[in-house]
Order: C-alpha cells, then structure tokens, then sequence
C-alpha cells in the first residue's frame, strides 16, 4: 500500500466512498479494479459487507443512525445503491425474505472488556444479541461467539456477564500434560539452548536509581 492506494470518491471535497486499490500494478486489484473493501458508514449500511470489523463504540450509533441497523438484518428493499431496511421505507424493490442477521460474532482481546467499559458493552451486547436471534425449523438460534483473549482465568464468569452464554468452550482445552499446551511445549535445557538473560549498567549511571 502507497498513499496512492486510497482514493476518495466522488471527489476529496465531497467524499461518499474511500477505494482501496493495490499499488502494485501486476496485481488483481490495481488501477480500476479496487479491493472489495468498504471504510465509510453510509457505505457500509448500503451495501451490507459480509465481514465487518468495527470497535466497541460504534454501537452506540445504533440508537441514533436508522440506516445502521441493517447490519443487524432486517433490510426487506434493494436498488443499484445497496440495500434498504424499515428505517428508509419506500426504497429500492422489496427482497423476497428480509436479510438475515448476523450469525458470528468475533471478539478480540475479551479480557480488556472488563470494569466500566464491559458494563457498558454488556448492555449493548444484550441488545444485539436480541436483535441477531432469529427463528429457524420452530427453534431460535443465537449468533456463535469466538472472543480470543490473553488470559482465561475467570473466562465462564466473564462470558457469562458480557455475552449470556452458561457455557465456554476453550480452545485448546487442557491436556494431561501442562507442559504440552498444543502451542508450546516445555522441553529440558539439554534438549534445546535454555533462555539467556542479559543485564545492562548504563555508564554514569549509580546503582538501584
């Protein structure tokens, strides 16, 4: 990427859309042929990305922008533009079945979700969840959750308070052998070069200050 790759469109002084193009020109998505990536949020709630990446704050743009909770399915109309739901009624041609809601969520860095800041993402979190339910063959199915996190100490209470779920999968689950996590494996310094620690004085530098 070159500050050449993104482009706003129609023009700078009156932006709808950013393009995002490779700037190596051997490349699929070079000159004309931009990445099938969408950055500004009329854009977004136009046309319905398949994965969207947003951070805890745009939530609270729910309650106040209309047109942002078709991300949250529901939107029943269509045109050239993108797709419509019940807060701009008359537009576009009506689908034959509403979009459905989305049906994974995936929650990066959990444990920094925590204090004030998960008590505020849990009533949020309550209500997208009631909206992303959805009715399938008489039963209800939820949105999966995956949320990765530095740490899993307390992680059922922590779910439990922030996404309603009574149970946790961890992946990978404990073995037999706590030296053996799947991802790491303790092994005698003979068998591999132990870890060295080096400590530096800096000159003119007095001791323990």
């Amino acid at each position: 990427m070159e500050s050449s790759s993104f482009v706003l469109k129609p023009s700078d002084d009156n932006p709808t859309e950013l393009g995002i193009v490779c700037a190596n020109f051997e490349c699929d998505f070079t000159r004309d042929r931009q990445l099938p990536i969408v950055a500004v949020d009329e854009s977004i709630y136009r046309r319905l990305p398949a994965f969207l990446i947003a951070t805890v704050d745009k939530f609270a743009a729910l309650p106040f922008v209309g047109p942002s909770g078709a991300i949250l399915g529901g939107a029943d109309h269509h045109d050239s533009r993108g797709f419509y739901s019940a807060a701009e009624p008359g537009c576009g041609k009506r689908l034959a079945t509403p979009l459905l809601p989305p049906d994974l969520i995936i929650q990066d860095e959990l444990h920094l979700i925590s204090g004030p800041l998960g008590t505020m993402a849990g009533l949020y979190e309550a209500a997208i969840e009631a909206l992303c339910v959805r009715e399938d063959d008489g039963g209800t199915v939820r949105p999966k959750i995956v949320a990765s996190t530095a740490t899993v100490r307390r992680a059922q209470d922590q779910i439990q308070a922030l996404f309603d779920r009574p149970q946790t999968q961890i992946f990978p689950p404990p073995g037999p052998d706590r030296r053996d996590s799947f991802f790491a494996k303790t092994v005698p310094a003979v068998e591999t070069s132990a870890r060295h620690y080096l400590g530096i004085a800096a000159q003119a530098a007095t001791p323990g200050k």
